[in-house]
């Protein structure tokens, strides 16, 4: 009987590394196209870049070590992709992965609505597997700015930098304070939406300026309220970096965002960053 491990190398012609934490997976020619994208980034030194070409057999064993962070990227306008990207999560879910889902072209608000009322049968089903379900809207599902991490641009691509960047930063980059794996595990594990933005400000007051630029998006508000249950920070700065007013940014969304359970925070240093940072948000709710 063919085991999911031994689908997924003769499909993607690559082991996934039992050493990594960080995974990320692709269906469809959409995500395909980002995950090729990303191969002479810096990312893919510690993110494994594979995609998924055909469906796979239906298994409970999976090919990946527990307690790592599996990202799984799709266009639902792509046949057959929430159906291939449910196989490997329902996999994954068994050996206990943290799953997070980055999907574009699908129906439905992000953050607005419970998961059956968002996108096609396909997303719902695939909802019972992962932990969290970031959704890039259809107007911006087809946008690749030139710029991957533009704060006002939009787009698969665009998104999966940001947030496999985050990610990246927070697990790997020493920094003022650094990542903690279990927080983010817990900052994923509301089984529910999310939302995601990031900010750059230079200056004399660098940090302030980018969490003003954060909460005066628009659609980075409704997720200022009582409803949001987890969020990941991760603070970029250089060697003059303030460690009073990084803590006082998680002061401010606290107060802002009374009903946290799960704070993951981390400012890994940027020695290219002097009087600037940048701030990622990822905001999480079930």
């Amino acid at each position: 009987m063919t085991t999911l491990n031994e689908a997924l190398t003769a499909c993607l012609h690559v082991d996934l590394d039992d050493f990594q934490v960080l995974h990320a997976i692709g269906a469809g020619p959409r995500a395909r196209a980002v995950l090729d994208g990303l191969m002479d980034s810096p990312l893919s030194a510690q993110i494994q870049v594979p995609d998924l070409r055909a469906p796979l057999p239906d298994t409970d064993e999976s090919p990946l070590p527990p307690r790592d962070v599996l990202v799984l990227l799709g266009d639902a306008r792509d046949e057959g992709v929430l159906d291939q990207l449910e196989v490997v999560a329902q996999a994954a879910s068994v050996a206990g992965q943290t799953i997070l889902a980055l999907i574009s072209g699908a129906a439905g608000t992000p953050g607005e609505g419970d998961a059956p009322a968002l996108g096609p049968a396909g997303l719902r089903s695939l909802w019972r597997y992962v932990d969290t379900v970031l959704l890039v809207p259809e107007s911006a599902a087809d946008h690749t700015p030139d710029r991957p991490l533009d704060p006002g641009r939009t787009g698969l691509a665009q998104r999966t930098r940001v947030l496999l960047a985050a990610i990246r930063s927070y697990l790997f980059e020493p920094g003022l304070i650094n990542g903690d794996f279990s927080d983010l595990r817990a900052v994923l594990s509301f089984g529910g939406t999310a939302a995601l933005i990031t900010a750059d400000a230079e200056g004399t007051r660098p940090v302030r300026d980018a969490l003003a630029k954060i909460l005066d998006q628009p659609d980075f508000e409704p997720w200022l309220t009582e409803t949001t249950e987890g969020l990941l920070v991760v603070i970029h700065v250089g060697l003059d970096g303030d460690l009073d007013a990084l803590k006082g940014v998680v002061d401010e969304l606290r107060a802002r965002m009374p009903g946290l359970g799960a704070i993951a925070f981390a400012t890994p240093i940027d020695l290219e960053m002097a009087n600037a940072c940048r701030i990622t948000l990822l905001a999480t709710r079930s």
